[in-house]
């Protein structure tokens, strides 16, 4: 007989949340809206009248957020530059509308158990309150024991993140009131985010949250369950750089049998690992 057909690829991100997790988030007060560039917005558009349960905003000048990713300066810059408007209009509308208890900002890479997820910040909170910043909370380490890179040692959130109310209402009085020079905030929406927004001027570090499992993170996995192991544990012992690591790190994903275990125990979780 002829082989099978190849498998349709899969859908991209932001279609794939659109399809899946985004329908649990009900009830008063709850909402899911995609952030777009202006790219293939007539796509983006017609995706979000297809999917009357999201919604979508189109952010003036974030086109080349992803141009970090070719390490030429001028792009870098223009890169940051878009992903720190990206970030800004997150809070944007909280400046007169009403702050729901969390506000979370995740990658279009990135799973939600909607209902874990609620389980995992109520769980949480005691800890943090009142300025809680959850997350994939992973500590950046420099590349060996030597310290090549930055030698930053940091602290930050990695795939996105959960805020209480109190927070964003602080983080969006600090937006409205000072530009990003002013705050001294340069770099990325991530690592230098959490190091000049959050740690220097609102003095918050994330909690890590044993649930959530960006691409960075992986399960170490024996007799008594999954405990969480992260990228940058690895690199502090030893040079290893990202792309490197990606290679080495455990490939627990095509584990279809565990992963039907490990996945709906998790909170967000990376694409990665779900094989649905």
């Amino acid at each position: 007989p002829p082989p099978p057909p190849p498998a349709p690829p899969p859908p991209p991100p932001p279609r794939r949340s659109a399809d899946t997790w985004t329908r649990d988030v009900v009830g008063p007060g709850s909402s899911v809206t995609f952030l777009f560039d202006n790219h293939q917005a007539d796509e983006v558009d017609r995706m979000a009248e297809e999917h009357p349960w999201i919604a979508v905003r189109h952010v003036e000048g974030t086109d080349l957020q992803g141009n970090y990713k070719g390490h030429r300066r001028p792009d870098v810059d223009a890169a940051h530059a878009a992903q720190h408007l990206k970030t800004r209009a997150v809070f944007d509308r909280y400046r007169t509308g009403p702050v729901p208890d969390w506000v979370c900002y995740l990658d279009d890479d990135m799973m939600v158990n909607v209902a874990v997820l609620r389980e995992d910040l109520l769980e949480l909170a005691p800890s943090c309150r009142p300025d809680c910043l959850v997350a994939d909370g992973q500590v950046w380490m420099p590349n060996g024991v030597n310290g090549k890179g930055s030698g930053m040692i940091q602290p930050y959130t990695v795939g996105g993140y959960c805020m209480s109310d109190s927070l964003v209402r602080r983080v969006t009085d600090l937006f409205a009131s000072k530009t990003d020079a002013e705050i001294g905030w340069v770099g990325t929406d991530d690592l230098h985010f959490n190091r000049f927004v959050m740690q220097e001027a609102l003095g918050v570090t994330v909690t890590n949250s044993e649930r959530w499992y960006s691409e960075y993170a992986y399960p170490d996995v024996d007799e008594h369950g999954f405990h969480k192991h992260t990228m940058h544990q690895d690199r502090a012992n030893g040079a290893v750089g990202v792309q490197g690591w990606m290679r080495r790190k455990p490939t627990w994903e095509k584990d279809g049998e565990l992963m039907t275990k490990f996945v709906p125990s998790l909170a967000v979780y990376h694409m990665g690992y779900d094989k649905t």
